[in-house]
């Protein structure tokens, strides 16, 4: 028989856990820059909804980067543990950057559609 081994053991990765990382990282994303696009291409009607998806995909991906650190063993984009010190970094820019992009959607409208 061979001698155990001190080596820790990989926690197994659950499906929310495979699910958390893409979402905060490409779809989440992927989701305000369509969004964007359809406030500047948009009408009235289709602007307001974009305005609401826009920040409730802000706010999911900011809940959902916070339930992967907190209780899914989150990584950070270089596959270091992430802390909740990553987590406020991350829910600061990405609110920071998320109003830009808004405003400059907004700004668009009003300044080139007639």
């Amino acid at each position: 028989m061979s001698a155990p081994t001190n080596q820790p053991i990989d926690k197994q990765r659950g499906i929310l856990a495979i699910l958390a990382r893409p979402f905060w990282m490409l779809l989440g994303n992927f989701m305000l820059m369509i969004c964007a696009a359809n406030i500047i291409m948009g009408e009235s009607n289709s602007t307001r909804t974009s305005d609401i998806i826009f920040w409730f995909a802000v706010s999911a991906m900011i809940i959902v980067r916070f339930l992967d650190i907190k209780f899914l063993d989150g990584l950070t984009a270089t596959g270091k543990p992430a802390t909740l010190a990553h987590w406020q970094k991350y829910a600061i820019m990405l609110i920071m950057c998320s109003g830009i992009i808004w405003a400059a959607a907004h700004a668009a409208v009003s300044l080139f559609k007639s």
